[in-house]
């Protein structure tokens, strides 16, 4: 984060400034980002296959998240456009990302991917 798709550092200074904890630096991002948006929607379990780390590139801050395959399952919990909320499990495929919402494709998945 903090890069535009040409590779170029922005920074996160817009960012930093959306922060409501009072800390818009480094450590109130990392705790919004880590916090308020992935554990809350991933699960707490997951915090050590999540890694955040900063960077001063062109005396720009950048971050990096880097996460590591889980030990299991994880279900998104997403909202349609009726506001109802329904569980979800995607998959990467090549270059995209997936749902699997046939449940024979998804129990299959899931037994391959998690041999006991």
């Amino acid at each position: 984060m903090g890069v535009n798709d040409a590779g170029e550092a922005i920074g996160l200074a817009n960012d930093y400034r959306t922060l409501k904890s009072g800390k818009q630096n480094r450590d109130g991002f990392e705790l919004w980002l880590m916090g308020d948006l992935l554990l809350k929607e991933l699960g707490n379990d997951l915090a050590p296959t999540i890694a955040i780390t900063f960077h001063l590139l062109n005396g720009q801050d950048i971050c990096k998240v880097t996460v590591n395959p889980a030990p299991h399952e994880v279900f998104v919990i997403l909202k349609d456009r009726n506001g109802q909320s329904k569980k979800c499990f995607f998959i990467r495929a090549g270059n995209s990302t997936r749902s699997l919402d046939d449940p024979s494709e998804l129990i299959s998945y899931i037994r391959d991917r998690w041999k006991s």
